[in-house]
């Protein structure tokens, strides 16, 4: 046992400083535009493995609870979608045929879809984009190469700044939709000052790689606006541990989805009893280990009744199979957007490494108790 006691005993470790990248720069200007009041339109995503949650998480960096509404990441949008793609009566790109999925029934309503892998298939990413103002319907698309990803000539492309680079011309794209000039910003990664803190990051993903023993992590994501999903497949050998995500980014979606009348009437979708929910809605067999976040970041709520919900209170579940669910309240430390999700992230997977080590241990102990047994 003594060779677990270190991991158990890891505690997170937030950034000290983040410097934002070009992604981040151009959602904020996206979402600067679309929260003016009176123009009211709502953004939804469905992304790929070439984001893996990038562009939400982007999206959601500074607060847009008024504009974005709700995303969903899987591994494979082909096979999750198959039988709407296969649909031999549409002669339209695949990523046109999603976006007009996404906003059937719709009318202002923007929708980003990102397809495809560099390392899979043909090896192109797609881009779909679609623009419901009113009367107007808008279709933007774009396909990015790996020729395009050696014309950024930076030495190390990790995958991080691969998911970066599509959610940076994704973003553009809307941007020019928009007519928003963009141009002085150029493309650039996000940085974390702070080496030990990838350092335990890694570490710690890399071991809750080892103890999932077969299962998939799904997360179901709040406050975090996708954060979750990306921090996972950032790292080497995430994607492969992933199902699925969602982000349910207001009051609406969360419902829709299962987040219980109860639970608003106890914490405002803001405590222990929305983290539940939400872990369940993505609790859809037993090899799922299903993840909820929710929570206050660096303001608060003002409208009546809420006024007990303080800024930096998060609170987060996790779901597994033959035992019971873990619910924490994390009070994070107040400071940029993404420097306290980041954080979170970090304490949320620091959490689900203790639990699986601690099945580890306990099956280790089982086992032994069983040799003693047959001697």
């Amino acid at each position: 046992m003594e060779k677990y006691k270190k991991i158990i005993q890891s505690e997170a470790l937030f950034p000290t400083f983040i410097q934002l990248g070009s992604v981040d720069k151009l959602a904020s200007l996206a979402i600067k535009k679309l929260g003016v009041k009176g123009l009211g339109l709502k953004l939804t995503t469905l992304e790929g493995s070439s984001t893996f949650g990038e562009l939400t998480a982007a999206l959601t960096i500074v607060g847009s609870g008024r504009v974005v509404t709700k995303s969903e990441i899987y591994p494979d949008l082909r096979s999750k979608f198959s039988e709407q793609l296969l649909d031999s009566s549409n002669k339209n790109p695949e990523t046109k045929i999603l976006t007009d999925m996404l906003l059937k029934n719709k009318r202002n309503d923007i929708a980003f879809v990102t397809l495809g892998d560099f390392n899979v298939g043909d090896g192109k990413v797609h881009i779909g984009l679609k623009i419901l103002d009113g009367e107007k319907n808008i279709f933007k698309s774009m396909t990015l190469t790996k020729a395009d990803l050696d014309k950024l000539h930076i030495q190390d492309i990790s995958l991080a700044i691969k998911k970066q680079f599509v959610a940076d011309r994704a973003l553009r794209l809307l941007l020019d939709a928009l007519h928003i000039d963009h141009t002085e910003i150029l493309f650039q990664p996000q940085n974390v000052s702070e080496p030990l803190f990838n350092l335990r990051k890694n570490f710690v993903l890399r071991n809750v790689f080892k103890f999932l023993k077969g299962r998939k992590l799904a997360f179901c994501e709040s406050a975090t606006g996708g954060l979750g999903v990306k921090s996972l497949t950032d790292t080497e050998g995430g994607s492969d541990n992933l199902s699925f995500g969602k982000v349910l980014y207001n009051t609406d979606e969360k419902l829709e989805a299962g987040v219980l009348d109860t639970s608003v009437a106890e914490d405002n979708l803001y405590g222990r009893a929305t983290a539940l929910d939400l872990a369940k809605i993505v609790k859809v067999n037993k090899n799922i280990i299903a993840i909820g976040i929710t929570g206050l970041l660096d303001t608060g709520d003002t409208r009546l009744g809420y006024e007990d919900k303080k800024p930096g209170d998060m609170y987060y579940t996790i779901l597994i199979s033959g035992r019971g669910p873990v619910t924490e309240k994390i009070s994070l430390p107040i400071r940029s957007r993404l420097e306290m999700k980041t954080g979170l992230m970090l304490a949320i997977f620091v959490k689900l490494l203790q639990i699986l080590i601690q099945e580890e241990m306990k099956a280790e102990v089982k086992k032994l108790e069983m040799v003693k047994k047959t001697r």
